[in-house]
């Protein structure tokens, strides 16, 4: 009888214990999930040494703004090279820049009035060393006649840990 009483109780041990197959698999799903989000956010932003800011405030970019990265020439010595731009993985001339920035500013802008500047921002991250002419061409295809976004920020790094030369001295 002793034995049954101990059967007994260890059915409804096992009758109360939940599946956690679903909630494993759920988990699972959202990790890959996770992965893939931060790949594709990750493919926005080239690896680039920013110039560095003094006094910055920190932005954070939203579904309105578009990431124009501008990297260094391949030849430095080269003044007439043209600049290298990319967007969202894109290398891109200055009229393709232009066409693309057109078609993004057109869905933040007003319908009702297309010559209307638009709500969309731009965030331009220029590789130091980069020229500054190149990032003057990405921010006059921002105010385009037909573009017109108003809205630039600048993508910098904050100052070096390491002391100045200047304050090293002293």
């Amino acid at each position: 009888m002793r034995r049954r009483r101990e059967t007994d109780s260890n059915r409804d041990a096992t009758a109360a214990s939940p599946d956690l197959t679903p909630l494993v698999d759920v988990t699972f799903q959202l990790l890959v999930f996770l992965l893939v989000v931060n790949d594709i956010t990750a493919r926005q932003n080239e690896e680039l040494v920013l110039p560095e800011a003094q006094h910055a405030t920190e932005l954070r970019p939203d579904d309105a703004t578009c990431t124009v990265n501008v990297l260094a020439p391949t030849d430095p010595a080269d003044d007439a090279a043209p600049p290298r731009v990319r967007v969202s993985g894109r290398t891109l001339d200055l009229p393709d820049l232009v066409d693309t920035l057109r078609a993004f500013a057109d869905r933040e802008r007003d319908g009702r009035e297309p010559r209307a500047p638009s709500a969309s921002a731009v965030l331009i991250r220029a590789d130091a060393g980069a020229p500054w002419r190149h990032v003057q061409l990405v921010m006059q295809a921002c105010v385009d006649d037909d573009v017109r976004i108003v809205r630039v920020q600048f993508a910098t790094r904050g100052p070096a840990t390491e002391p100045s030369r200047e304050e090293a001295r002293r």
